[in-house]
């Protein structure tokens, strides 16, 4: 699990609170939840910028998660092959404007 910068106690309130406003069913097929454990989802992944927060996340059960989680890495690899102003945006590839400071900060040496 990712780190939110929340204690314990205020994500699961986030989590109870997201369980309740969906009525304890999964937002995809509406089935109701058997367990509790991971039920919540990032609507928009962590790991791109998502934050954790009542609004971001969503009921859902362990076969549509599984489901969701394979699109969300075929989407991403897609993104991150084709898209290079994604990578520079997330920190994974430098700008153009920070290899040209590069360049330069070593012509000055």
């Amino acid at each position: 699990m990712m780190k939110t910068g929340l204690s314990f106690e205020e994500e699961d309130t986030i989590r109870e609170f997201v369980r309740k406003r969906e009525d304890y069913k999964c937002y995809f097929c509406e089935k109701k939840l058997i367990s509790y454990r991971n039920s919540t989802h990032d609507i928009i992944p962590r790991c791109i910028g998502g934050i954790f927060s009542k609004d971001n996340c969503i009921c859902i059960c362990n076969k549509c998660h599984n489901k969701i989680e394979r699109l969300n890495k075929r989407l991403l690899k897609y993104i991150f092959k084709t898209n290079t102003y994604a990578l520079t945006i997330l920190g994974l590839k430098p700008s153009v404007r920070e290899l040209k400071s590069q360049k330069q900060e070593k012509t000055h040496k």
